[in-house]
């Protein structure tokens, strides 16, 4: 199974071993980087969401080898939802070291995360 970075685009598991494994591999991909990392919770139907979408991929761009980058559909991933707690749309969790040292929710001014993660 392929995993990407910044995919908006629904998980296209065939079983549930697959969502399992995939939801692990996201999990390691978090906990284990020596880079900072930011993880956006969004869905299809969140509004906030699509003002973000641009000025996320924007960030990516910006960030390609200092900072990881992993947007994650709620509806597609729901353990992980569930897992890091995620009540509202979007939730922008960041991580050092693997361990979360924020956790912001709603539409966030690009400066703000990008000082998060620098």
């Amino acid at each position: 199974m392929i995993f990407s970075k910044l995919s908006r685009t629904a998980l296209c598991s065939q079983t549930k071993y697959d969502m399992e494994l995939y939801d692990e591999k996201i999990e390691n991909e978090i906990f284990a980087s020596k880079m900072p990392v930011l993880v956006e919770f969004y869905a299809d139907w969140c509004g906030p969401c699509k003002v973000m979408k641009p000025i996320v991929e924007e960030m990516e761009k910006e960030l390609e080898g200092k900072a990881k980058i992993f947007v994650l559909d709620i509806e597609s991933n729901p353990k992980l939802a569930d897992k890091f707690t995620v009540l509202s749309l979007p939730t922008f969790a960041i991580y050092r070291d693997g361990k979360r040292i924020k956790t912001l929710v709603g539409i966030q001014k690009k400066e703000t995360l990008l000082s998060l993660l620098s």
